[in-house]
């Protein structure tokens, strides 16, 4: 097959790690692949030391025309992003090309023409069944099936740690930590309230905050407001963050709403044990995996924490990894991916015109 994989952000984040990830694995399993990104964004820059061929792309209106004159080259032209897929719904009619739409987000389209963009598509995938059942919700007709977001593990830093985190690692006290954006979609109000009953029952941890935000300021306030300032720190926004989560004992998801939850395959990788809300496709992925709390429930979470802290939590340990490193791994992703390109990509026979 010959395939055109879209993204169209400049930065970098996890659905451009799971872009570069699809284009890789499917030019292993020996199929034509094409990746047209933003000039000089970081997947561009990324794609091109891996020998990706890359189609520049420095507007939505140049894509288009891309497609509408050279669209028929492909037989899958696969969108990553929701601003990637108006050009390839727009220019379908020029082409045979078959249009996947991968949704990561669990925001689900409201305007008449997001609705009519996903409906011209082909097929989409979702990243979790709550993201698809919003979709149908939403009355989305296009077929949908879930394909998770494919893991790899990030091998750990211990020189990076000792060099930028000496002072947490050698504190000799349980290290709790989140990677989370200071935004409302991820309650970071609830979370420190959580972590605030925590710290009035115990004091032999500490918590680590990477992310930054919008809600900085106001977090930064509430724990000063409460009195954590010597258990709560903001560690900013770090890059190769998979490097560093050896150095925790307890991942945190407080999310209102999620997705499926990148960071938290993260901590399955890392033999991390997690303890995260219901939110979204968190409860989907925690379950039967980790402590899973009630959403907005400062209370409910820290209980789950403090069980995390009481338990050996071996078997939850085991069940996660085993989880990360088989149903999410690179192979199994991108050979479901390649599968459905193909379903797509075959004339349908009736029985009748069957050669005996």
């Amino acid at each position: 097959m010959v395939i055109l994989e879209i993204n169209t952000e400049k930065n970098w984040r996890g659905g451009e790690k799971q872009t570069l990830l699809t284009a890789e694995g499917l030019i292993q399993q020996g199929h034509t692949v094409h990746l047209a990104c933003k000039t000089h964004s970081a997947l561009y820059q990324k794609a091109t030391s891996k020998n990706i061929p890359i189609i520049a792309i420095r507007s939505n209106i140049q894509l288009f025309l891309f497609l509408v004159f050279k669209g028929f080259r492909y037989n899958i032209i696969h969108a990553h992003t929701p601003k990637a897929l108006t050009p390839c719904a727009l220019a379908k009619p020029f082409s045979a090309a078959k249009v996947v739409f991968s949704r990561r987000h669990y925001k689900v389209p409201t305007s008449f023409f997001s609705k009519w963009k996903y409906n011209a598509a082909d097929y989409i995938t979702t990243i979790s069944h709550y993201i698809k059942n919003r979709l149908v919700q939403t009355g989305i007709t296009t077929p949908i099936d879930v394909i998770y977001d494919a893991s790899i593990l990030i091998q750990p830093n211990a020189m990076r740690i000792q060099n930028e985190y000496k002072t947490f690692a050698q504190s000799n006290k349980k290290i709790l930590a989140t990677v989370a954006a200071l935004e409302d979609e991820k309650d970071p109000f609830t979370l420190v309230e959580a972590i605030e009953k925590l710290y009035n029952k115990r004091t032999d941890f500490i918590f680590m905050h990477f992310g930054s935000g919008s809600l900085l300021d106001q977090v930064k306030q509430l724990i000063v407001e409460k009195n954590l300032e010597s258990v709560y720190f903001f560690m900013g926004q770090t890059s190769a963050i998979e490097e560093l989560y050896s150095l925790f004992d307890v991942f945190v998801m407080a999310s209102k709403n999620e997705g499926f939850g990148s960071s938290v395959i993260d901590a399955f990788l890392n033999k991390v044990p997690v303890v995260s809300t219901d939110a979204g496709g968190l409860n989907e992925l925690v379950t039967d995996r980790g402590y899973v709390a009630k959403a907005e429930n400062a209370t409910d979470l820290f209980e789950q924490i403090q069980s995390c802290l009481s338990n050996s939590n071996e078997q939850l340990i085991a069940n996660a990894f085993e989880f990360a490193t088989t149903q999410l791994s690179s192979e199994s992703i991108q050979q479901q991916y390649a599968e459905l390109f193909f379903r797509l990509t075959q004339p349908t026979i009736h029985p009748t015109q069957r050669k005996v």
